[in-house]
């Protein structure tokens, strides 16, 4: 991906536009979406509870600007990040050491991009049953046991960004 084509992307996100996109290219009456609206009973019940919850306070707006509005924006351009930080450019489909990443996050990072502990990605596709908050100790351990060279490792999401957005040539 271009640099250029990567910040219209952002923009697009930022202003709701890939998350109308993505509404409308929903087709809920589909043959094969029952299985969509099965998982999704759950969410929209919730939401409704909170809409509900807030109406009955006076307060709907806030289900708008606190909820919908992140939804539509700012988790779009969270989304896409993350994406682009553990797998864009893997290495090796075939090795799970390196078919995705690990992206090193500071403070501010963790609390905006990768809550969770998701920064440690590659320990979460190889390890799946280990809890969210024990993945930093899953990379201790396999940087113990010496596969700190076998791994897909970034020093941060910017770096990782940049490396999707600079054109190389083919060769």
């Amino acid at each position: 991906m271009t640099r250029g084509a990567f910040w219209l992307a952002v923009l697009r996100d930022l202003t709701g536009v890939s998350a109308l996109a993505r509404l409308l290219a929903w087709r809920p009456w589909r043959p094969d979406a029952s299985p969509a609206w099965r998982r999704l009973r759950g969410p929209v019940a919730a939401n409704a509870l909170l809409l509900g919850g807030l109406s009955a306070a006076g307060q709907w707006q806030l289900y708008l600007l606190l909820w919908v509005l992140p939804l539509a924006t700012w988790y779009q351009l969270v989304t896409r990040i993350r994406s682009v930080a553990e797998h864009a450019l893997a290495p090796d489909v075939d090795d799970p050491l390196r078919n995705t990443r690990t992206t090193r996050a500071r403070f501010l990072e963790r609390a905006l991009v990768a809550p969770y502990w998701m920064n440690f990605h590659l320990e979460h596709h190889l390890l799946v049953f280990v809890p969210c908050w024990r993945l930093p100790d899953a990379h201790a351990v396999l940087l113990a046991k010496g596969h700190g060279p076998s791994m897909e490792l970034a020093p941060s999401y910017l770096d990782v960004i940049h490396r999707a957005t600079t054109v190389r040539s083919a060769s």
